[in-house]
């Protein structure tokens, strides 16, 4: 939800298609594919229970680095955490990008095929209220996190219309609450009355949190790192879960801070560089006549 929210900010205020693609991609794939390149050449070499020559003979040691493209996904890497309560989970939480991309790329087609303000905001309201009705009976896990991601984007669309009032936050947080004795009514409840309370809790003015990320955005960072980290400690740590977080959190907090400072922050500061790069080596092919997000 926080995703859908955030990222269609970003589509609008991102003056060209270009630039928006070139903001999603810096964001993502070059710690991405650092956390995937230690993995494979760090972390696999240190923890396999293989030799050297077999563990870099095996197809899957090279072929985790695939991972890098977001689509792929590889999760073993040979003899790597085979005997841990997660067997071959190498980095289990980067199956989400494949999913979190899609989005992106739908949030630049409505955006794109619907100009003015009000048709994508009743193109989304129709897609999300699609989406939550037919996740309600499918097991697709796509259909039920665009549900979650189509909830963010239509509360940004439609923001002008959604007051932060403490009143509403209790009646939302009282029908999720209720929704949660319903076999069928909680999902659709955590896609709308759960994105109004995370909606509250983001903006309301009584939470003096607003400064917490002025040191760095580390969120994806811990996103990218926690597993494996969390797979290296497992045997001194065994079927403890919370003394397993204990242990990870400080070298995942370190790990994350690499990351932001060494790859993350300077990667965002190259995206106008970047899109420019692009928009030069693309100007020899035909390009549509509007290929602005806020042309006429």
């Amino acid at each position: 939800m926080i995703s859908g929210f955030l990222i269609t900010q970003s589509f609008f205020r991102s003056p060209t298609l270009t630039q928006y693609m070139v903001n999603r991609i810096l964001r993502i794939v070059p710690a991405l594919a650092a956390v995937v390149v230690l993995t494979c050449f760090v972390l696999g070499p240190a923890m396999t229970s293989r030799s050297a020559m077999k563990y870099w003979a095996d197809p899957l040691a090279l072929g985790y680095l695939a991972n890098a493209f977001v689509y792929p996904l590889q999760q073993a890497l040979p003899g790597v955490f085979e005997e841990n309560v997660y067997p071959d989970a190498t980095n289990v939480s980067i199956w989400t990008l494949s999913y979190e991309f899609t989005c992106y790329l739908g949030v630049a087609v409505v955006g794109l095929l619907l100009r003015r303000a009000w048709l994508p905001f009743i193109l989304m309201l129709g897609l999300t209220l699609a989406a939550i009705f037919v996740s309600n009976i499918s097991t697709s896990i796509f259909l039920k996190l665009a549900s979650y991601f189509l909830c963010g984007a239509l509360a940004y669309a439609g923001r002008r219309w959604v007051p932060i009032d403490f009143r509403l936050f209790v009646l939302a947080l009282m029908l999720l609450c209720a929704a949660n004795f319903s076999h069928r009514g909680l999902f659709p409840a955590l896609c709308v009355f759960g994105t109004y309370c995370i909606l509250y809790l983001a903006y309301t003015p009584y939470l003096k949190v607003h400064g917490a990320a002025k040191y760095g955005d580390f969120s994806y960072g811990i996103y990218l790192y926690a597993w494996p980290v969390q797979q290296v400690m497992y045997p001194f740590t065994m079927n403890e879960p919370l003394m397993n977080a204990l242990f990870s959190l400080p070298f995942v907090v370190i790990l994350a801070a690499w990351s932001w400072f060494l790859i993350e922050k300077p990667a965002m500061a190259r995206k106008k560089a970047v899109a420019a790069w692009v928009d030069a080596k693309s100007a020899r092919f035909p390009r549509p006549m509007d290929s602005r997000i806020g042309g006429k």
